[in-house]
């Protein structure tokens, strides 16, 4: 995990060839990054605050060649993003 100073706070990179644990430990970080700094909002830049969150239109493609999902989605609003807590993406 690579953490480099940006005018928008710090920009954490995680690095593509590490375990699984340090990956979700850098995944983690980032999330955990976005509810603080991000969450209620940023002006200056025109983003609303994230919680909610109104999402206009999503796809979800998922699967393997035995299996597969695919969503549609449209006007989805998330709520309780301010309660966020990350525990394990791996």
């Amino acid at each position: 995990m690579e953490i480099i100073p940006g005018s928008l706070g710090q920009i954490i990179e995680c690095d593509p060839n590490g375990t699984d644990a340090e990956t979700s430990q850098c995944l983690n970080t980032i999330a955990m990054d976005l509810k603080s700094n991000w969450g209620p909002g940023i002006k200056d830049l025109g983003l609303p605050p994230m919680d909610p969150l109104t999402i206009g239109e999503a796809a979800i493609n998922a699967g393997s060649t035995l299996v597969n999902f695919n969503a549609a989605l449209s006007g989805v609003t998330l709520t309780g993003l301010n309660n966020l807590t990350a525990t394990n993406y791996v």
